[in-house]
């Protein structure tokens, strides 16, 4: 009686939160002390399973899932009903155009069977009857015209033209244009399916203050999982889930988030992706239309010259009809059965025989021009389909059209059109004429065959050197891998491809290094020009010296023979200056010498030539190595004054001399050995010893401390470059930003533990120029 009094008093109790019956007790509540009553709505809840609701939330989400799935049927039926009338249109117009071809074929060759059946049935007719006044006259015209070939003329002429109105059928742009649009409307068809699936929404609880948590459990605590972490770095996913109890055990940590959080950055992340799709659909369709526009013209004109080179083929291709062939059209076998004009005609035949082989010779001329007009306009083609790929290309990549340069061989050419213009429109041409018109015509094409394909030649110049760029660089790379068989062998194979292939396009290279050579030539002219006007003003400074000296010697002679020591000493002072005179020359040989041996092209813009001579004895003497080449991969004005350009230009390379310029005009900078990659922060270790800095403005270099070997260079993607641990060099981001300490980790006498202006002139970088060179050393 207590057991059923105790189980009406818990069912009279209500649920607070959802105002339902009590049908369940929280057993894990008790644990606090107070009991926890659930209803069903609770349970739903407490189970967080989205496939598992109540009878009343399932029906709700029968009629919103009914409701989605009516729609999407409707906007389906919408769209597929939009396309098969679209389909339907364009089929439509196809197939009247083509009925109306097809109709004036059927029709034509109906009209030639009703023509060849009357003269079927009039011939029948003749054999029966018989009117000697009529055959007389068949006779008469008979031997006057050729009365066959006419007919079999008339025949080939009306095959020629059934068959040519076929061929266009599918050759007309509505036929294309029809396959293009069944296209289409799949496409959008499958776009719309994919683009509206029916989502559900989630299980709304009334709830709300409860916080959301996930189906599975915690594995350590068997509790629900409410924290999520995302932030942490070198974690198991299995690691990332929070219960309560694990934030009491380990304490709150910032980087876990809330299940409520993680929906909404969820929902924010697929709303970011679906606007990037949608931008980069709309970017392709605008390049789909483009590309189909261009693809379309292409086959309109490619069939239209196809079937004019057929035409021509058809029409001009068989031999023509000369004198001889025309003689064959008298059926008589002897003269005496010609008539009287024919007889002329014959007479003046035989008597002009000796004129058949200019005539022969002319027919042989003529037919060689026919198949090299055939010929060119087949190359036509050949270039236009390049061309026109070109472009294509050029549409997908955003680039400038090639009409530019078709607009560039017309404006060349102006001259030429115009008098060839004139030569076309003059009543009466010579035959010689003719030929110099057909040249001018072929110089013309061929200008513009040139011209047209100016940017392919650039477009292959490109492609050359960042491919040779490419090589170089994985070739680097796989030189810095530790010592493997496999990527020896690789080495090995890219040292070979790279041989063949500066063998191969050694002709494209020189092209490509003309411009830099004649650069560096005139700077070495100029260089060379200005030391000898240095060296005839120091040998007339000397001589004007020499001859004071010898002046004065002369006048103390005069004076006193005391002066004799005198003069001996200044004897020695000639032999003194004649000796310097000596080595001047020696030192300007050497310079020479030294000219030729390093090449002025080696010299960065940013430094002087007597600095960088001694920075490269410097170099050289540190690495033990020669200068073998240098090459300017990054200027800051030219490829942009940022860390991202930076990092672009010289990640993975190694053996590179930066020059930086302030704005205050001080020149300063560094050489490292070691390879520069984008790490997030770590220092790169020179046991070598051969990193240095430097500074132009003081002549002074500043060599690595003794136990600074481990902080030779400081990579981090979040900067510029970094010297030395203190950091010696700092350019920031911006190529503003940023100090020096110098003396921390590279030798300075005048070091004091502080920020100094010593290299910059100022307090920041704030770099005007920069300049990094990759050096060869061998």
């Amino acid at each position: 009686m207590n057991s059923s009094s105790q189980k009406n008093e818990i069912r009279e109790n209500m649920c607070q939160i959802h105002n339902r019956e009590i049908i369940a007790i929280d057993l894990n509540s008790t644990e606090n002390g107070s009991i926890k009553y659930l209803c069903c709505d609770c349970i739903v809840e407490k189970l967080n399973n989205n496939r598992i609701s109540t009878i009343e939330q399932t029906q709700a989400r029968i009629q919103e899932y009914q409701a989605l799935r009516q729609e999407k049927k409707a906007g389906e039926i919408k769209i597929k009903l939009q396309q098969y009338k679209i389909v339907l249109e364009k089929y439509s117009e196809f197939k009247i155009n083509a009925c109306n071809s097809l109709v004036k074929i059927y029709d034509q060759i109906k009209t030639q069977i009703s023509i060849l059946e009357e003269k079927q049935s009039l011939l029948r007719k003749f054999q029966t009857t018989s009117n000697f006044q009529e055959d007389v006259k068949s006779l008469s015209e008979f031997l006057s015209l050729n009365e066959n070939q006419i007919e079999f003329q008339q025949d080939t002429q009306s095959f020629d033209d059934l068959i040519r109105e076929l061929e266009l059928i599918f050759n007309k742009t509505a036929y294309q244009q029809t396959i293009i649009t069944f296209k289409e409307a799949k496409q959008k068809i499958q776009e719309f399916n994919e683009g509206n699936q029916i989502k559900l929404m989630p299980l709304q609880f009334e709830n709300n203050k409860k916080a959301q948590s996930l189906s599975r459990l915690c594995p350590t605590h068997n509790k629900e999982i409410l924290l999520i972490d995302l932030e942490s770095k070198n974690k198991q996913i299995e690691e990332r889930f929070a219960c309560l109890e694990c934030v009491g055990d380990e304490g709150f940590n910032c980087k876990q988030k809330s299940i409520e959080k993680i929906n909404l950055l969820w929902n924010q992340k697929k709303i970011n992706q679906i606007k990037f799709v949608e931008e980069l659909k709309s970017k392709r369709q605008s390049k789909q239309e483009k590309l189909n526009k261009k693809i379309q013209q292409m086959r309109e004109n490619y069939n239209s010259k196809i079937n004019s080179i057929s035409e021509q083929l058809i029409t001009n291709f068989p031999l023509p009809i000369t004198k001889t062939s025309e003689l064959s059209k008298f059926k008589q076998v002897s003269i005496q059965q010609l008539s009287n004009e024919e007889l002329n005609q014959t007479i003046n035949y035989l008597i002009q025989q000796d004129n058949d082989n200019i005539q022969n010779e002319y027919m042989i001329t003529k037919d060689i021009q026919f198949t090299n007009s055939i010929e060119s306009q087949l190359e036509q083609l050949k270039q236009n389909d390049l061309l026109d790929i070109q472009e294509s290309i050029n549409i997908l990549h955003d680039q400038s059209s090639i009409k530019n340069s078709l607009l560039l061989a017309d404006n060349k050419l102006q001259g030429i059109l115009q008098l060839s213009k004139l030569i076309q429109q003059s009543t009466i041409v010579e035959q010689q004429q003719q030929i110099r018109k057909q040249e001018l015509d072929e110089l013309i094409s061929s200008s513009k065959q040139i011209y047209s394909q100016l940017d392919l030649l650039n477009y292959a110049i490109e492609k050359f050197q960042q491919h040779n760029n490419k090589v170089i660089s994985i070739k680097n790379k796989i030189q810095s891998i530790p010592d493997h068989e496999n990527f020896s062998n690789i080495q090995q194979q890219l040292t070979l491809y790279l041989n063949n292939f500066e063998k191969d396009f050694k002709d494209l290279k020189k092209f490509c290094e003309i411009d830099q050579l004649e650069s560096a030539k005139l700077a070495l002219q100029q260089d060379y020009t200005k030391l000898q006007l240095e060296n005839k003003e120091l040998e007339i400074n000397l001589q004007n010296i020499v001859d004071e000296l010898i002046e004065k010697l002369k006048v103390e002679q005069n004076k006193n023979a005391q002066c004799q020591e005198q003069s001996i000493v200044y004897q020695n002072e000639i032999k003194q200056l004649a000796q310097k005179i000596i080595d001047k020359e020696d030192l300007i040989k050497t310079h020479e010498s030294l000219f030729d041996k390093f090449g002025l092209n080696l010299k960065p813009k940013l430094l002087q030539d007597d600095f960088w001579v001694r920075l490269s004895f410097y170099l050289q003497e540190k690495s033990k190595k020669k200068i073998h080449e240098s090459l300017l991969i990054y200027q800051g004005t030219r490829d942009g004054l940022n860390k991202d350009q930076f990092w672009n230009k010289c990640d993975g390379k190694s053996n590179l001399l930066m020059i930086f310029q302030s704005e205050s005009g001080y020149i300063f900078g560094g050489y490292s050995p070691c390879q520069w990659i984008q790490y997030t922060g770590k220092y790169i270790q020179d046991n070598s010893k051969q990193s240095f800095l430097f500074s132009q403005t003081h002549f002074q270099f500043y060599p690595m401390k003794t136990n600074g070997n481990c902080y030779a260079i400081y990579s981090n993607n979040s900067s510029g470059p970094v010297f030395g641990d203190g950091h010696d060099i700092k350019i920031d981001s911006n190529f503003k930003d940023g100090y020096s300490n110098l003396g921390h980790g590279y030798i300075w006498d005048q070091y004091q533990g502080a920020y100094s202006k010593h290299l910059f002139g100022q307090d920041k970088p704030n770099i005007a120029e920069c300049e990094i060179y990759e050096l060869k050393l061998n």
